[in-house]
């Protein structure tokens, strides 16, 4: 089907009705009432997107508008948004839309925006004048207001007592008198705020530091509506404020500990590793070696085969550690048996000679494996001494292990 064909069809519409493609937002068809609007004709949309019609979210619905280009075949939604019409104004529209698949694997997107901003001001103006409706705001908020934008006086109902410790004849009569309970730091990004609002006729939401008559901190979320006179013009801003604080203290304090806990469950999940790994690599490289040369001073007795039983039992109990660690080997590069074997000696005070009879091996081959070593540790030729290095390494180990247990102990208290 040819989408051209729906034009006269949707011309009948006496509302905005626009076709888009789902996904990247692209504006395939418009009727004439949504040319009307934007002062344009159907052609003129062919280079535009859902982006360019001016439709911004609404801090209270918390839904982006592109959220309606992501619905499945045959699903529909009714969302509220704000919108910035060509001339500057500011209007509240709700939008239906649908997604419809005609051809193609790609569905399309049918909206339908409603402009709502007579009864969106009805509702606001109701709020700031009828003392039924004023009581359930108050209900929902420590303080409610009416700012004449005219006047820049400011009038407020409900508690500053609790909010802000302050007795009736202190409240502030203008907005200067407001920002003195400001936080310093908090007070220019408000001015910025509230001059936005008034000039693009938008919504106000923010949150701020107040001051408490005690000298404490309080967080607030102030959110407000600006009312316009006959003409269009900015004329008063009602709105209601919260106390957040202890939402916020305690959202802090609950990702102080998750913080916490992933520091430790990764540091646990390490140690674990850590240890599965040294077991691995002790009875591979220190133990097996020890019972081969054992095996083989035993000759043909018959203690040999309880040796090899015991062989078996070690490699059922390393065999899980094993699939686990892989190929994660100690150091950047993996030393081989031998050299984990030397490694060990070294470790314990052995000398290269000691070393060469212990493994049976010659003393230009204990040279040659400790030369390897020393490389893969990045230990430099004329640098310290290989045993000096390694009980270096086992020192960091053991600083890490009382670390750990120090931040433990933290966490507990």
């Amino acid at each position: 089907m040819d989408l051209t064909e729906l034009q006269p069809f949707l011309d009948l519409v006496p509302q905005p009705v626009f076709v888009l493609r789902s996904i990247t937002g692209e504006i395939l068809l418009a009727n004439s009432s949504a040319c009307s609007i934007y002062g344009l004709v159907p052609d003129d949309f062919d280079t535009k997107t859902l982006g360019d019609l001016g439709f911004v979210d609404d801090p209270g619905q918390g839904v982006q508008p592109s959220s309606i280009l992501h619905l499945r075949a045959g699903d529909c939604a009714q969302v509220g948004f704000s919108l910035h019409t060509p001339s500057g104004g500011y209007r509240f529209v709700s939008v239906s839309a649908a997604s419809v698949a005609l051809d193609g694997p790609r569905p399309f997107i049918l909206m339908l925006p409603t402009d709502v901003t007579p009864l969106h001001d009805l509702t606001w103006q109701a709020l700031s004048s009828e003392g039924t409706l004023r009581a359930i705001v108050e209900a929902n908020f420590a303080l409610c207001y009416e700012w004449n934008l005219t006047s820049g006086n400011i009038q407020f109902w409900g508690h500053f007592d609790e909010l802000l410790g302050l007795a009736a004849d202190e409240t502030p009569g203008s907005i200067e008198d407001w920002l003195r309970f400001v936080h310093p730091d908090d007070i220019a990004r408000v001015v910025k705020k509230n001059q936005t609002s008034i000039d693009e006729i938008c919504p106000y939401l923010d949150e701020y530091r107040m001051i408490h008559r005690n000298g404490a901190h309080v967080i607030v979320s102030d959110s407000g509506h600006i009312l316009t006179d006959d003409n269009g013009k900015p004329d008063k801003m009602v709105g209601g404020i919260r106390d957040v604080t202890r939402e916020r203290k305690t959202q802090q304090t609950l990702e102080e500990r998750n913080t916490a806990l992933r520091v430790i469950l990764d540091q646990r999940t390490h140690d674990r590793l850590e240890l599965e790994r040294n077991i691995h690599e002790n009875v591979r490289a220190l133990i097996l070696p020890a019972l081969d040369r054992v095996g083989r001073s035993l000759g043909d007795r018959p203690e040999v085969g309880e040796l090899e039983s015991l062989r078996q039992t070690l490699a059922e109990i390393v065999g899980p550690f094993a699939r686990r660690l892989g190929s994660n080997v100690l150091g950047s590069q993996p030393f081989t048996q031998r050299e984990v074997e030397i490694i060990d000696l070294v470790r314990r005070g052995k000398t290269s000679q000691e070393i060469a009879e212990i493994l049976v091996l010659s003393s230009a081959t204990v040279s040659y494996h400790r030369t390897n070593i020393r490389r893969k540790l990045n230990v430099p030729r004329g640098g310290p001494r290989l045993a000096t290095h390694l009980l270096t390494l086992e020192r960091h180990d053991s600083d890490d292990e009382e670390e750990m247990n120090a931040l433990l102990k933290r966490i507990d208290s």
